[in-house]
């Protein structure tokens, strides 16, 4: 199956505590992995931290990630991931391992 995008839902009144997904692989016949390399949530409970991007925090980016770009306003980061909340409103993470360039669009 070759596909762009994948959707998640989680039926969380099955199963009662905290239903989160910490990270997504697509695994082949041949068992192996292919990561997300980018992810977008509908709503997170997460606390950003700063990290080395702190000065930029609160500012709108355009990030460039290896399967394309992204412009919102940087939320911070959670480990290796970039949290960018677009237009939309919709959170938009990146893992720094695909991040090509990350610029500020206002100063």
């Amino acid at each position: 199956v070759c596909t762009q995008r994948l959707r998640i839902h989680l039926d969380t009144t099955r199963i009662s505590g905290w239903n989160e997904i910490d990270a997504v692989a697509l695994v082949g016949k041949d068992l192996t992995l292919q990561w997300a390399i980018s992810a977008r949530a509908s709503s997170t409970y997460a606390t950003a931290s700063a990290g080395p991007l702190g000065p930029l925090v609160g500012q709108k980016v355009r990030v460039e990630h290896l399967k394309g770009s992204v412009t919102g306003v940087l939320k911070g980061m959670h480990g290796e991931l970039i949290e960018i909340e677009g237009a939309d409103g919709r959170t938009v993470f990146v893992g720094s391992g695909a991040l090509v360039t990350l610029e500020p669009l206002e100063r």
